[in-house]
């Protein structure tokens, strides 16, 4: 008893919450059930001197807590939304998150129930918070044209060394940033895409260990971020119930990325621009390799 007080004294102070607000949160994870829902996720890439909104990542989130799965689908920014003339990244600059909710909707054939939006310099911070996250770089790469974050228009030369490292809050940006690499492996939005999945895995399974919960201030940081720095419907006491679950090992991730063969790159011609087009003309056969890819998985 005196640890959980002492531990609620100093999450407060952090978080900036007082024992009522505690009380009311706790009610809420108490009574919120666990159900299957699906969410999406947004990151906005923006940097000084540019007042664009687009989002460099697009995932679509699965949570099946019965199953005992959480499913990430990274969709590719540059694919071509015919009706409306423009890329799947542009949707948001143009009108916020309910219409790339509605594409979004359209093109994995499920219902979305809430969003997760924020930038992805706000990565950075959540990185730092919990003191860095171990990603294993899979092989070395360069990156000669890496744009700096001072709205100069001038690059850098960033490179990855190969294996098991701690990575901060910045190198995290510069990893799943990255994608003018020489290496065809690594130079394309597939492996950034890639890149970006291991960074939100190592972000879940690092917040989740029971020495960062056990850290108050630590927690309390954590909390203040979620209400101050991310722009989402997703209710908080779900999300806590889904990491208590996590936590306590019935909860799984899994991730998931559209095969090259659904997709296919037309003419720059066509549209002006280098995009990606389903194969069919449509999204039904994408659908269908959603809803079979998931329900393999559960």
């Amino acid at each position: 008893m005196g640890f959980s007080f002492w531990y609620l004294c100093q999450f407060n102070r952090i978080a900036g919450t007082n024992f009522a607000d505690l009380k009311c949160l706790f009610d809420e994870i108490r009574t919120t059930p666990l159900h299957n829902f699906n969410f999406l996720v947004l990151g906005l890439d923006s940097r000084d001197g540019s007042n664009t909104l687009l989002t460099d990542t697009i995932m679509a989130g699965f949570s099946y807590p019965t199953s005992g799965k959480l499913i990430f689908l990274s969709l590719p920014r540059d694919l071509w939304i015919d009706l409306l003339k423009t890329k799947i990244n542009a949707l948001y600059y143009y009108n916020g998150t309910s219409l790339v909710k509605e594409e979004v909707e359209k093109i994995i054939g499920e219902e979305i129930s809430y969003s997760i939006i924020l930038d992805l310099a706000s990565v950075s911070e959540i990185v730092d918070l919990v003191d860095g996250i171990k990603i294993d770089v899979e092989q070395a790469f360069d990156d000669y044209d890496y744009p700096k974050d001072d709205g100069s228009g001038e690059t850098v030369h960033v490179y990855f060394n190969k294996g098991e490292q701690i990575m901060v809050g910045e190198r995290v940006l510069q990893y799943i940033r990255s994608r003018k690499s020489p290496d065809i492996t690594e130079g394309t939005d597939e492996a950034r895409a890639r890149r970006q999945q291991k960074v939100v895995s190592a972000i879940l399974q690092r917040i989740s260990q029971f020495r960062l919960i056990t850290n108050p201030e630590t927690t309390g940081r954590l909390y203040r971020f979620w209400q101050e720095r991310v722009n989402t419907d997703l209710p908080l006491a779900l999300l806590l119930k889904l990491g208590g679950a996590h936590t306590q090992g019935k909860m799984g991730f899994e991730f998931l990325s559209l095969p090259d063969e659904l997709l296919f790159v037309p003419s720059v011609r066509k549209h002006g621009l280098w995009v990606l087009e389903p194969k069919e003309g449509g999204w039904g056969q994408i659908r269908e390799w959603v809803k079979v890819e998931i329900e393999g998985m559960l």
